[in-house]
């Protein structure tokens, strides 16, 4: 009887470990995990349409569809004229940040745009797919 409950303890010690483990890796982008990705209204944008003031994103599926929409967002050729809706920051598992202007219009259909502030001159195009899985995000 105690050698069975020693096989169960360690089988439930060896399911915490391994699942607690699984949880701190975070999401990959690039070189690096994901571990959260924080979401807030940017000050200069004035819209009545947007009850929006802060949002966490920690779960994995939601952090991937932000990640999913940074990855396949396309390059703009030209000069930039914009109004930052969002101020998004990826948290890296190292302790490090990535800062963006995120920017999804008030159209049900449009693109987004992405800018990294690390470049504010370089904006990129999120395509309408993505713009549109993190506009019900975002709204959920």
């Amino acid at each position: 009887m105690r050698k069975c409950f020693l096989l169960y303890v360690v089988i439930i010690l060896t399911f915490v470990v391994g699942c607690s483990e699984k949880t701190q890796m975070g999401i990959p982008f690039y070189d690096k995990d994901v571990i959260s990705i924080s979401l807030n209204s940017h000050p200069e944008w004035d819209s009545k349409d947007i009850s929006l003031k802060s949002k966490q994103f920690t779960d994995a599926s939601r952090m991937k569809t932000f990640i999913e929409a940074i990855e396949n967002a396309q390059k703009m050729e030209g000069m930039l004229n914009y109004i930052a809706e969002f101020d998004l920051t990826v948290y890296f598992k190292d302790k490090s940040s990535a800062h963006y202007h995120l920017s999804l219009g008030g159209e049900t259909e449009g693109e987004g745009l992405l800018v990294n502030l690390s470049n504010t001159l370089q904006g990129f195009r999120i395509q309408k797919e993505d713009t549109k899985l993190l506009r019900e995000m975002i709204n959920n």
